[in-house]
């Protein structure tokens, strides 16, 4: 049973880890020790003052603490708990993280991404020093949420197993199935939204995808991708591309959805395509289409 001392002390920690929470402009809603298992504290992150979505998992730990021989702050568990504590951290929606914060005076606050490599090992979390928590922490903590948040809030667009028959012809030789379907796409192309600018399927968007200084794995996913190009575009109003870099004269314009399939998990998708002209009067050409979370965890997490 925790002594008075200890509470106190851990309530000091928590009440800095809420004052930092704070001063970065997110919020925080400190949890019963009851309740905790593992997780002192949920920080909601915010945006210009509205919540993006992204929760970071925290658990607080105030005291004194010794340093091993690469100067890391070692903060110690009972073994069991912090294998108990460990398998809840693991299976949050979000970010987990350990704040170490020092008992005396100015209070100096460190972080831990707890699902690093070697952050936990044995009885021990192991944190870095020259982690400081506090606003200069502030960006890489959300990339740890992930993108999920943001991935949510995209349009859905479903395709039929109909859209991918250009893969059933000879399943050997994709990338010849994969052009003539290219070819069907510029002789009938879609309009973005349905009804607005056609976009053109021309032989640059095809030597793009398929260049040799691109890496083949890649190529030969925008080739199986390249089936529900009609449903994006189709689904996508004019309106609703995210304008991106300039090229060659013109624009890159991008629509994200999130792409169902009837016979794999759904994923993010990025179509771009090429824009030229002028306001009223542009011309759209097909660029690339691929996974835009590639190498990321299902939550978005690199």
């Amino acid at each position: 049973m925790a002594t008075y001392s200890s509470q106190r002390r851990g309530q000091l920690g928590v009440n800095q880890v809420e004052k930092v929470v704070l001063e970065m402009g997110w919020r925080w809603q400190q949890l019963d020790a009851a309740n905790d298992d593992g997780v002192d504290g949920l920080i909601f992150v915010e945006s210009g003052g509205i919540p993006t979505g992204q929760i970071i998992y925290v658990q607080v730990k105030c005291h004194d603490s010794r340093t091993d021989s690469k100067g890391r702050i070692c903060v110690s568990f009972r073994k069991a708990g912090l294998a108990r504590n460990y398998e809840q951290w693991r299976r949050v929606v979000g970010a987990a993280i350990l704040v170490h914060v020092s008992p005396t005076p100015p209070y100096a606050t460190h972080w831990v991404n707890l699902l690093e490599p070697g952050a936990v090992k044995g009885s021990q979390v192991f944190v870095d020093p020259k982690c400081g928590f506090g606003q200069s922490s502030a960006r890489r903590l959300a990339i740890m949420c992930g993108n999920i948040h943001r991935d949510l809030l995209k349009a859905r667009v479903d395709t039929e197993t109909a859209d991918f028959d250009y893969l059933k012809r000879g399943a050997a030789d994709l990338q010849n199935n994969a052009k003539a379907f290219y070819r069907q796409l510029r002789a009938d192309p879609p309009r973005l939204g349905g009804s607005g600018p056609l976009v053109n399927f021309s032989s640059e968007g095809w030597r793009h995808i398929t260049r040799q200084s691109r890496a083949r794995l890649t190529q030969l996913q925008s080739m199986l991708l390249l089936g529900a190009t009609r449903r994006v575009i189709e689904s996508t109003p004019e309106a609703a591309l995210e304008v991106s870099d300039e090229f060659d004269g013109g624009r890159l314009v991008i629509a994200r959805v999130a792409l169902t399939f009837p016979f794999r998990q759904t994923c993010m998708v990025k179509l771009i395509l090429r824009r030229r002209g002028t306001v009223g009067n542009y011309s759209y050409s097909f660029w690339s289409i691929y996974e835009s979370r590639r190498g990321r965890d299902v939550l978005g997490r690199k």
